[in-house]
């Protein structure tokens, strides 16, 4: 699956603060995406650590710059996976701090879908306290991911005002936020490098020297795409024979619940088939029809209303029919599956030989009743003829 950027929230600058949990707000995000959160955090003691990343429902895994020697100034990238949606406050809770008024920050936070739901992270890497050198300074990596479909999230923190900060390798690192008015704020550079314009191996690094100022950071950390959906396996888990004599609430039942039973020839009887998938994938809408094998003696076909079919569709009985035109929605008559045992049943379609196909929807989880009205003519059918049935996606 790959992976999209789904919204940016809103940039926080704050200067001079006494706040021990420096928090950032995104607003309607959606449940199974990701959230990145990224900071650049200046505190005026150089022991000071970040404790955690919190939203109040989400577990977030917290890559702080490796403290080496000491940094006051540290970038941040803070990720949960497969969250819970809705409007969220993402706060750094940090420890060790200095007193008031010695704390300056810039956040951001960034929410992406179609990354992995668990063992997101591929790899990361950190720096803190950027060498004096007075060459360019390598903020963070090179790293290397093991897969081009992966999203890179990075974070730099300067003290300096410097217009260029940024990260300079490859060149399509996309800039989500950006601060560099060092004299009032904190220099800050985030943002990120969407799967399929990245090499498998960069570096991420600043565009300047930090000369003597020696309280950069950065951290760059890649996570993982979700894998493809594989198609759902259908699972039937019931079945039952009807007579077609009422309604699709009101036939009487031929047979117990998953019992198998010998049909007439040239007469209607309707076979209800319960179905749900097994949780792999959520499927889109699809046509739904009815197949029929003789056991152990040939392959599977669809049962249609003409050919050569020894089991076919039939109009339904009645006056009117029992089975209305086009159709009609099914109510729950079988029982509840294992895999599925809540208020998850989706109404699902009986049909005759107007059109077998029946159309539904069905998620992970959910459940569905499809029924069809058959008959085994005597001009092709003998008695002794076995089949079995299954409902298949078509």
């Amino acid at each position: 699956m790959a992976i999209a950027l789904v919204q940016t929230a809103t940039q926080v600058n704050v200067a001079a603060s006494s706040t021990t949990a420096p928090s950032i707000v995104i607003t309607g995000t959606v449940g199974g995406n990701a959230i990145t959160a990224l900071a650049s955090i200046w505190d005026n003691n150089t022991t000071w650590t970040l404790t955690n990343t919190t939203d109040g429902a989400n577990t977030f895994t917290t890559r702080p710059a490796i403290a080496t020697g000491g940094a006051r100034g540290r970038g941040v990238v803070s990720w949960a996976v497969n969250i819970t949606g809705g409007d969220r406050t993402v706060a750094f809770n940090l420890a060790g701090t200095s007193g008031a008024g010695n704390r300056y920050y810039v956040l951001g936070c960034l929410e992406f879908s179609g990354v992995a739901t668990s063992a997101a992270e591929d790899t990361f890497d950190a720096n803190d306290e950027i060498d004096t050198s007075g060459a360019i300074d390598t903020s963070a990596g090179p790293i290397t991911t093991t897969a081009t479909t992966d999203v890179i999230v990075g974070a730099a923190i300067n003290n300096t005002n410097d217009a260029t900060l940024n990260f300079a390798s490859p060149t399509s690192w996309t800039n989500s936020y950006r601060q560099n008015a060092g004299n009032s704020y904190i220099g800050h550079d985030s943002g990120y490098w969407l799967p399929g314009s990245i090499q498998t191996t960069y570096t991420a690094q600043w565009s300047h020297d930090n000369n003597a100022s020696a309280i950069g950071g950065g951290i760059v950390v890649a996570l993982k795409s979700a894998p493809a959906a594989s198609a759902a396996s259908l699972v039937q888990y019931a079945f039952r024979f009807f007579n077609d004599d009422g309604g699709e609430a009101t036939s009487t039942a031929y047979a117990a619940e998953n019992v198998n039973v010998s049909l007439p020839l040239d007469t209607n009887i309707r076979v209800r088939i319960g179905v749900t998938h097994d949780g792999s994938s959520a499927p889109a809408a699809a046509a739904y029809v009815l197949m029929a094998a003789p056991v152990g003696t040939g392959a599977w076909f669809e049962v249609a209303d003409a050919g050569l079919g020894k089991v076919r569709l039939s109009t339904s009985a009645g006056s009117p029919n029992n089975i209305p035109h086009g159709g009609a929605g099914t109510s729950r008559r079988l029982s509840k599956p294992s895999v599925s045992p809540g208020g998850d049943f989706v109404t699902g379609r009986i049909a005759d030989d107007e059109s077998g196909e029946i159309n539904v929807s069905i998620a992970n989880g959910q459940c569905t009743e499809l029924e069809w009205c058959i008959t085994c003519p005597s001009s092709v059918a003998v008695n002794g003829d076995v089949f079995s049935f299954r409902a298949a996606r078509k």
